[in-house]
């Protein structure tokens, strides 16, 4: 058994959404987390607007790059989750356990106005 989990957070293009989730869950789980992100097809850069938002909460993107997901980073994560980019995301062989952010998101939402509000931003433009 790992002494530290490894949590993976796979979308398209690893500049936003992923990276974003990546540095939140590394800041606070203060070491506790092994935290990793990748694309199914990485982009050239982290989106401008998600480095600026972090930066505003004091959380440093600059040595950050979109990464592509690789079978081993999948195969070492005990959980996967994807942001909301479906067939474009790895399947997940072995024990990991793979849950997409979406489907979280719709569970904890339970008004009409705030449910198409999560489709709306589920293609937000961020990965």
């Amino acid at each position: 058994m790992k002494e530290v989990p490894e949590v993976l957070f796979v979308c398209v293009h690893n500049a936003g959404r992923s990276q974003m989730a990546a540095a939140l869950l590394d800041h606070h789980a203060q070491g506790r987390v092994r935290v990793r992100s990748g694309g199914s097809a990485p982009g050239e850069r982290i989106n401008p607007a998600v480095a600026e938002a972090l930066a505003e909460i004091g959380l440093d993107l600059s040595k950050e790059f979109p990464k592509p997901v690789t079978d081993e980073a999948v195969r070492a994560a005990d959980v996967v989750i994807t942001m909301a980019c479906g067939d474009a995301c790895p399947s997940t062989p072995g024990s990991a356990t793979r849950t997409g952010f979406s489907r979280i998101r719709r569970a904890s939402r339970s008004s009409r106005s705030d449910r198409s509000a999560t489709r709306s931003t589920a293609g937000c433009g961020l990965c």
